[in-house]
C-alpha cells in the first residue's frame, strides 16, 4: 500500500490527533474538604489527595486519586498548585494510558511522554494540552512520525516512516502532506512534489541519488564472489589435469568450474539489468529537461475570495502552469489562495531569490482591477470599501515588474489571467472597471494579459465545456509544449487561438501582449 493511503487511513481512524488533551475543568472537593480542579466529568466522583491544602486548594507534592463508585479512574503523582497539577507529574489512567512530563494549570505543557495502552507513544513537546513543537509519534505497528507539531497536528518539517521502510520526508500542513518526497525502503525516490489531501497533485522531476543502493551492492558482491570461485575451480582443474591418474576428479572439477562460471554470468547479468534500469530512468529524466540554469517561476492562483465573487478555475490554472513549468526546468514556487499578508510575503521572498541573469516567469490567476492607469492584483481577503483601501491592500502589478528590473533578470514573462468582470460590481461599490488597463514593459520584459482592454476573459466555452482550465490557460499549456518555438511566437499563437475560440461563442477576447524582449527565449529547445 502506498504511503499516502496508509496516512489517509491513519487519520480516518482518528489516530493522528488522539493525544490532544480534552479539557473541560470542573471544581471538586477531596475527601478532606480541600478544593481541586479536574478535567474528568463523571458522576459520583470521589477525590483523594495525599498532600498539603494551601489557601483551600491542593498544593505541593502529592498523589491525587479519582474514583467512581470505588473504581479507580485516574492517578496523578507529582507537583500541584492552586488545585491543579503544576510542574513535573505522572498521570496513569484505569485503561493503562500514561503521561509522564510537565504540567501547567492542569494541561500538558513542556516536555512529556504519552503512552497509550494500545502501544502508541508520543515523546516530545506539549503546549496547552496539545503537541506543539518537535516530537516523535510511534504506532504499535511500527509506523513512526518524527517532526514538527502545531496544535496537535503534523505541521512543518517531518518524516513519516512506514514499518516496511517506505517513508515521506518533507513539509506538512494540518496533518496533510504538503511538499515533499516519498522514498522506498531501499532509498530510491518513488515520487516527489506538491500534495493535496494526501495525494500528489503537482509532481516534480525525480533525480535519484548516484550512490548505489543496497540491491546493487548485493549483486556486485555476488558477482565478485562467483568470479573468485570460478578462478579457484579453474586453478584446481589445471592442477588435476597434470595428474593423469585423477581423471574422475578432473571431470568433477570441470563441472564445478562450469557451474561457477554460469552463476557468475547470471549474477553479472542481473547487476547489469538493474544498473541499466536506473541509468535509463536517470537518462530519460535528464534528456527530457532542457539544460537551462537559473529559471525561476512564481505561480499564484486565488479562487476563495471572501468579500468579492469567488472564482472556479484560478487554482486549477495555477497548478497546471506550475506542473508544466517544472517539467521544462523551472524552479517553481506555487502559492494558492493567498491573503494580503501571504501574497506580499510570497512576492518579497521570490524577489529575494532572483539573481542577475535569471529567466523569470510570474503567473497570476485571480481577480484584478484597474484603478486609473494602474493594475492591481487582489488577495483573497480584499475588503474594497474604497479605491484607497484597494490600493493599500492589493498588489500593484508594476511593483512586481519593477522588482524584476531592479534584480536585473535577463528575461521576465508576466502572465496575468485576471481580466474578469469587475469583482466589486456585485457588492454595489463603484471601484475600477472591467478588465485591466494597458501597461508598459521594461527592456527584457514581456507582459501578457488574458484579454484586451475592457474585455472579459472566458473561463468556459459554454455550459457543456468541462475543461477545468480557463480558455487562456488551456491554450497556453498546449502551445508551450511545442519544442523549438520561441516564447514570443508561442504567445502570439495563443492570442490568435484564444480569439478564434472566443468567437465560437460570440465573445470577444484578444489577449494583450506588451513586449520589450531582446533576443529569443524558449520553454523547450
Amino acid at each position: 500500500m502506498r504511503l499516502m493511503y496508509q496516512l489517509l487511513l491513519l487519520y480516518l481512524l482518528g489516530l493522528g490527533s488522539a493525544y490532544a488533551q480534552q479539557f473541560n475543568p470542573k471544581l471538586v472537593q477531596t475527601t478532606t474538604g480541600c478544593n481541586s480542579y479536574t478535567s474528568l466529568n463523571v458522576e459520583n466522583m470521589t477525590v483523594e489527595f495525599s498532600g498539603a491544602c494551601i489557601n483551600g486548594f491542593i498544593s505541593g507534592k502529592g498523589i491525587r486519586k479519582i474514583y467512581q463508585k470505588n473504581n479507580l479512574l485516574q492517578t496523578i503523582d507529582g507537583e500541584f498548585k492552586d488545585g491543579w497539577p503544576n510542574g513535573q507529574a505522572t498521570l496513569t489512567t484505569a485503561n493503562g494510558d500514561k503521561y509522564v512530563g510537565e504540567y501547567k494549570d492542569g494541561k500538558y505543557n513542556g516536555q512529556g511522554t504519552f503512552t497509550f495502552a494500545s502501544g502508541e507513544k508520543y515523546v516530545g513537546e506539549f503546549k496547552d494540552g496539545k503537541q506543539n513543537g518537535r516530537g516523535t509519534l510511534t504506532h504499535a505497528n511500527g509506523n513512526k512520525y518524527a517532526g514538527e507539531y502545531k496544535d496537535g497536528k503534523f505541521n512543518g518539517q517531518g518524516t513519516y516512516t512506514i514499518a516496511n521502510g517506505n517513508k515521506y520526508v518533507g513539509e506538512w500542513r494540518d496533518d496533510q502532506l504538503w511538499k515533499g518526497t516519498e522514498y522506498a525502503g531501499n532509498g530510491l525516490i518513488i515520487r516527489e512534489g506538491f500534495w493535496e489531501n494526501n495525494r500528489l497533485v503537482i509532481p516534480t522531476p525525480v533525480q535519484q541519488a548516484t550512490v548505489p543502493n543496497q540491491e546493487v551492492e548485493r549483486l556486485r558482491a555476488e558477482a565478485s564472489e562467483a568470479k573468485r570461485k570460478q578462478a579457484e575451480a579453474e586453478q584446481k582443474m589445471r592442477v588435476a589435469e597434470q595428474q593423469a591418474s585423477q581423471t574422475r576428479e578432473n571431470d568433477r572439477l570441470r563441472v564445478e568450474a562450469e557451474e561457477a562460471k554460469r552463476k557468475q554470468a547470471e549474477a553479472e547479468l542481473r547487476l547489469a539489468q538493474l544498473q541499466a534500469t536506473q541509468t535509463s530512468q536517470s537518462t530519460t529524466l535528464s534528456s527530457s529537461l532542457p539544460t537551462m540554469a537559473n529559471r525561476r517561476a512564481l505561480v499564484i492562483g486565488n479562487d476563495s475570495y471572501k468579500s468579492v465573487t469567488k472564482l472556479l478555475n484560478a487554482r486549477e490554472d495555477a497548478k497546471a502552469i506550475a506542473s508544466n513549468l517544472t517539467a521544462v526546468g523551472y524552479k517553481v514556487t506555487l502559492q494558492l489562495d493567498l491573503n494580503e499578508k501571504e501574497m506580499k510575503t510570497a512576492l518579497r521572498t521570490f524577489s529575494s531569490q532572483v539573481q542577475g541573469g535569471d529567466e523569470v516567469m510570474f503567473f497570476f490567476a485571480g481577480h484584478g482591477v484597474q484603478l486609473g492607469a494602474a493594475n492591481y492584483l487582489l488577495p483573497t481577503d480584499i475588503g474594497g470599501e474604497s479605491e484607497a483601501q484597494v490600493k493599500d491592500e492589493a498588489i500593484q502589478l508594476q511593483r512586481v515588474l519593477d522588482d524584476m528590473t531592479e534584480k536585473k533578470a535577463k528575461f521576465t514573462l508576466a502572465m496575468i489571467d485576471a481580466c474578469r468582470d469587475n469583482p466589486f460590481k456585485a457588492t454595489g461599490r463603484n471601484i475600477g472597471g472591467r478588465g485591466l488597463a494597458p501597461t508598459t514593459a521594461a527592456t527584457g520584459q514581456m507582459v501578457v494579459f488574458s484579454a484586451g482592454t475592457g474585455q472579459q476573459a472566458l473561463d468556459r466555452l459554454g455550459n457543456n465545456d468541462k475543461n477545468k482550465n480557463g480558455v487562456f490557460t488551456r491554450t497556453f499549456l498546449k502551445e508551450m509544449q511545442k519544442p523549438g518555438v520561441s516564447i514570443d511566437r508561442i504567445v502570439k499563437n495563443v492570442r490568435e487561438e484564444v480569439a478564434e475560440l472566443a468567437k465560437t461563442v460570440g465573445h470577444e477576447q484578444v489577449p494583450a501582449i506588451y513586449d520589450q524582449v531582446l533576443g529569443s527565449f524558449y520553454f523547450k529547445k
